[in-house]
C-alpha cells in the first residue's frame, strides 16, 4: 500500500481544481482583441503577434503552476501589473472569471483598453511603488517585463509594495533579466545600443546589478511619462539578497529563462518567512 503526506494530497487536490479551471478555460476560449494604439508592440509580421499570444499563455502557465505548487486557493483578486494592452490580462479573464481581474499600468490609454476589451477593471499604476495602492488584498499578481527595465531604487520598492500589498496567502510572479541577458545581447538580439548595453553590463558584473536608460528618442517618444526606463541586469543571488531582507515575504521560488524561455521568474509570497 502506498502512503500519501497530507502535503502531497493537498496539492493533487488543487491541481485538480486548476485542471478543471483549465478545460473551462479552454472551452471558453480568449478574447484576442488587439490594441489599434499599442506603441509598444509592432504587428508587422505573423510571428510577432503568435509570440506575443503565446507569451500571454506563457505567463498563466507560470502562475497557475506557482498555485498548484504552493496549494493556494483560486484567487479572488488577480493583478497583471504592468498589463499593457492585455497580453496577459486577457488569459487571466478567462482563466478566473470569477475573480476581479485588475489591469494597471502607468499609461491610462493602455489599461483602458484592458476595461473596455477585456471587462476588468483598471488602475493607474505610478513610477515609485511606494506610492501605489490596490483596494483590495492581492491573491495573485504577475509582473512580467516591468523589473527588467526599472534602475535599483524602483526594483526594490516593487517588492516593498508586494509585501504590504498581497494577501495572506497571496502569491506574486515577477520578471527579470538574469544571466541569460547578456547572452542574449551578444548574440541574438540587441535590447539596447552596444555602447548603452555595456555600462549596464560592467555594473552587473561589479554590484549583481546594472541598468540604463533608453535613449532619448525611445524616452521622448514612447516612455513619456517615466524618468527612467530602460535595461535592467539582475543577478539571481541580488534578486535573492534583496528579498532576504523582507521577513514578511517568503521566497518560494527562481526560474532561470522561466518566463518565454527568457527573462527569469521570481515566485514570491505570503505568509511571511516565520509566519
Amino acid at each position: 500500500m502506498i502512503s500519501s503526506s497530507a502535503s502531497l494530497v493537498r496539492m493533487m487536490a488543487s491541481a485538480k481544481v486548476y485542471d478543471e479551471l483549465y478545460e473551462q478555460y479552454l472551452r471558453r476560449g480568449v478574447n484576442y482583441a488587439l490594441d489599434p494604439n499599442d506603441t509598444e508592440n509592432n504587428f508587422d509580421a505573423p510571428w510577432k503577434l503568435t509570440h506575443y499570444m503565446e507569451t500571454g499563455a506563457d505567463a498563466l502557465r507560470l502562475c497557475v503552476g506557482a498555485l498548484i505548487t504552493n496549494m493556494r486557493p483560486v484567487p479572488k483578486v488577480v493583478v497583471d501589473l504592468p498589463s499593457g494592452s492585455g497580453r496577459v490580462t486577457r488569459h487571466f479573464k478567462s482563466f478566473f472569471p470569477e475573480a476581479r481581474i485588475i489591469a494597471s499600468d502607468l499609461y491610462e490609454a493602455r489599461w483602458s483598453f484592458c476595461r473596455n476589451a477585456f471587462g476588468v477593471e483598471g488602475l493607474q499604476s505610478t513610477e515609485n511603488f511606494d506610492d501605489l495602492n490596490v483596494d483590495a488584498p492581492i491573491d495573485l499578481l504577475f509582473a512580467g517585463s516591468l523589473l527588467t527595465h526599472l534602475p535599483e531604487p524602483i526594483f526594490r520598492s516593487f517588492f516593498r509594495f508586494l509585501s504590504r500589498s498581497l494577501s495572506d496567502t497571496g502569491i506574486a510572479v515577477v520578471t527579470t533579466q538574469g544571466r541569460h541577458a547578456e547572452w542574449v545581447q551578444h548574440n541574438h538580439y540587441q535590447y539596447i545600443e552596444p555602447e548603452r548595453f555595456d555600462m549596464a553590463e560592467k555594473d552587473v558584473l561589479k554590484s549583481g546589478f546594472g541598468y540604463v536608460d533608453y535613449n532619448a528618442h525611445w524616452m521622448d517618444t514612447v516612455w513619456v511619462n517615466q524618468e527612467n526606463y530602460g535595461v535592467a541586469l539582475a543577478r539571481p543571488w541580488f534578486t535573492m539578497k534583496t528579498l532576504e531582507e523582507d521577513y514578511d515575504l517568503r521566497i518560494l521560488g527562481y526560474i532561470e529563462r522561466g518566463f518565454d524561455n527568457s527573462q527569469d521568474a521570481v515566485i514570491v509570497g505570503k505568509p511571511g518567512v516565520n509566519q
